[in-house]
């Protein structure tokens, strides 16, 4: 009889799993934002989730997050928007936008005025910008306004809009995602190009105080809410004779040790965002199927994978209070096909 009633509640176990994976999403997407062009790089939520900030269409606009109606416009960008992000007090937003032959300058904006209050440095091409979690600081990365073969990465004081140190600039080397870590007292650079790896700059002192070489480019970087842990997506790129595959790496924090990785997924990984729960982790995938995978990092598993019809995910984000999820997708090399915003329920996860 005990024999019986395990088996039998290992099959509900197996079956209630089932169940969860097969509809995480509730099976439609809240809404849909269609836009005007192709490559949306980022939305960014409002700590208190209430709305979600675009900038595409040389327009930056916010968002009602839970019914997708548009709020407000600002029509202030000159080019095609590369980077948004708010800073943690919601108070300020910097957009980095392609600049080309002309260059563009990475601004800064107070949301609540709606008003932009700075230009940081002139780029011809922004790979990202972030502001650190005290409102003091922003880094920039990407490429160096008259010489697009160097890239540069940049420290600014948002509170005077001066410029307090070209920290890296060389060429080959290709700063991707930035991540400031929580008490703003350092900054980590995921490194792709000819120097793949982990930056870990120490911002008092001006210098790069470590770095975790990787067998290959990472794409992108996320502290687990109790900031104990960092993920890193890395790319097995296969001129580097490597299967052409996404790896996540988990490092614990601030001691950087390695911890584990999660099983391979084919393709470029795109963006890493955690669940608040801590539970949960969402990788976007780019220019393969599946492109969307939630992990769970109980078992280190996938606990949900979805494979839609656009062939990248650019972004896909948890909202703070872990109620939505914002998934970005195009169609791969086809820039006719304007770029969709879906937003999910995930108040079960």
């Amino acid at each position: 009889m005990n024999k019986l009633l395990k088996s039998a509640g290992f099959i509900i176990f197996i079956f209630s799993l089932f169940t969860l994976s097969a509809d995480p999403f509730r099976e439609k997407p809240r809404y849909i934002i269609r836009y005007n062009q192709a490559f949306i790089l980022n939305a960014v939520f409002t700590a208190d989730s209430k709305k979600i900030i675009t900038a595409e269409d040389k327009k930056i606009r916010i968002w009602n997050a839970e019914s997708g109606e548009l709020i407000s416009t600002i029509d202030t960008l000159k080019n095609v928007p590369q980077a948004v992000h708010l800073s943690k007090s919601g108070k300020l937003l910097i957009t980095g936008a392609y600049g080309g032959s002309s260059g563009e300058y990475v601004k800064v904006w107070n949301l609540e005025k709606k008003k932009q209050v700075g230009n940081l440095v002139k780029m011809s091409n922004v790979s990202d910008a972030a502001i650190s979690p005290d409102d003091s600081l922003a880094a920039v990365s990407g490429a160096v306004f008259g010489d697009k073969d160097k890239r540069s990465l940049t420290l600014w004081n948002l509170r005077n809009g001066k410029k307090i140190a070209t920290l890296k600039t060389a060429d080959g080397y290709i700063p991707m995602s930035l991540l400031f870590t929580p008490d703003s007292g350092k900054l980590l650079v995921a490194v792709t190009g000819n120097q793949e790896g982990i930056e870990i700059w120490n911002l008092k002192t001006k210098s790069r105080e470590n770095f975790i070489k990787t067998e290959s480019e990472v794409t992108s970087l996320a502290f687990s809410p109790d900031e104990k842990s960092l993920a890193a997506g890395i790319f097995l790129a296969e001129r580097r004779k490597l299967p052409d595959e996404g790896i996540i790496r988990f490092y614990s924090f601030p001691s950087l040790e390695k911890l584990r990785d999660l099983p391979s997924q084919k393709g470029f990984i795109s963006s890493l965002s955690f669940h608040p729960g801590g539970r949960y982790l969402v990788s976007g995938i780019y220019h393969t199927l599946p492109n969307l995978v939630i992990w769970d990092l109980k078992s280190g598993l996938p606990y949900y994978t979805n494979s839609v019809k656009e062939k990248q995910v650019l972004k896909a984000k948890f909202s703070p209070d872990g109620k939505f999820l914002t998934v970005i997708q195009a169609t791969f090399g086809n820039l006719g096909n304007p770029a969709t915003l879906k937003m999910f329920d995930t108040d079960q996860l």
